[in-house]
């Protein structure tokens, strides 16, 4: 009996041991990588942060905020920490690794879009992770997340075999700038010609996770700022209850005390050769976004400006 399980531990370890050093040389090269998520979450685990402002949301959070434009005009260090394909719950996540290895910064802009207030998690967020799923801290904020199966936790390079179409899918050449993805893109209307009517996600556990959400940023005395940024005018019109939506993000705002900045009725909104779909700027709409952005958050006395 003990001879056979010394055999079974041994031809074990000669199964596994391949797996191992695949997964490390793999992590390696993800977390070496020069596009995004990995300049960001490399940048992340590493501490590399050094913000005082913070951006958090979805896609259109990662395109359509520029650290550099934020950074010169407001005299502030910023950061773009959006997700795409993401919402509310990833997106805290997110934040919360970020302040596992980073300073906490003074001031978060959150951007709101009509997915925000779901609990619903995007099984390609566990993409964002996958080189760094052994280190301790990531780790222990992300195993309890039911995207994280048991394998893709513990076996050695099972995550880097399963997902590989996500790795096709996000394989950009975009400009990536402390996590900004600048989309050099023309506009295409196919998307909206083809998007059906949808509704507006208003679930009452992700509000109420919104709302403790800001409630601890209250507490860290960060200052957070909601902001619903451009969106394509005729967009609108697919959305089922747009003013309904709008009139929530208001509500909780006022609810919380903390600004509520509405793009939706900016002339951007209504000009396509700043998007390149109807729910996203491309890089000349988000550098033009972000400079009205930068003036309205240091007019209204929010961020204002810091001479050097």
């Amino acid at each position: 009996m003990r001879k056979f399980l010394v055999k079974t531990i041994l031809i074990g370890l000669f199964a596994i041991t391949p797996l191992v050093i695949a997964d490390y040389v793999s992590s390696k090269n993800y977390r070496n990588r020069d596009h995004y998520p990995f300049t960001t979450m490399t940048d992340i685990v590493e501490g590399r942060l050094n913000s005082d402002l913070w951006i958090l949301g979805s896609s259109r959070a990662l395109v359509q905020y520029n650290p550099r434009i934020l950074d010169s005009m407001l005299n502030i260090s910023s950061y773009n920490l959006g997700m795409n394909a993401q919402f509310i719950v990833p997106e805290i996540l997110c934040y919360r690794i970020a302040c596992e290895y980073n300073k906490k910064p003074k001031y978060i802009l959150l951007d709101l879009m009509w997915r925000t207030l779901t609990m619903e998690t995007a099984p390609v967020a566990r993409y964002f992770y996958m080189p760094y799923i052994f280190n301790s801290k990531v780790r222990r904020n992300i195993c309890n997340n039911k995207i994280f199966s048991f394998a893709y936790l513990n076996v050695p390079y099972y995550r880097f075999h399963i997902e590989k179409e996500s790795d096709k899918y996000y394989r950009t050449e975009n400009i990536i700038y402390k996590g900004h993805s600048s989309h050099q893109a023309n506009w295409n209307g196919i998307d909206i010609d083809g998007l059906d009517t949808i509704s507006y996600k208003h679930e009452t556990e992700a509000i109420a996770l919104l709302d403790s959400l800001l409630t601890e940023f209250k507490k860290d005395s960060i200052t957070v700022i909601l902001i619903h940024s451009p969106f394509y005018c005729e967009g609108f019109k697919k959305i089922r209850n747009h003013e309904q939506m709008m009139e929530l993000f208001r509500d909780i705002a006022i609810y919380n005390n903390v600004p509520f900045l509405d793009y939706t009725n900016d002339p951007i909104s209504y000009d396509t050769s700043y998007f390149y779909n109807n729910m996203h700027l491309n890089a000349q709409g988000a550098d033009l976004f972000t400079i009205k952005l930068a003036h309205d958050l240091d007019s209204l006395g929010i961020i204002p400006y810091r001479k050097r």
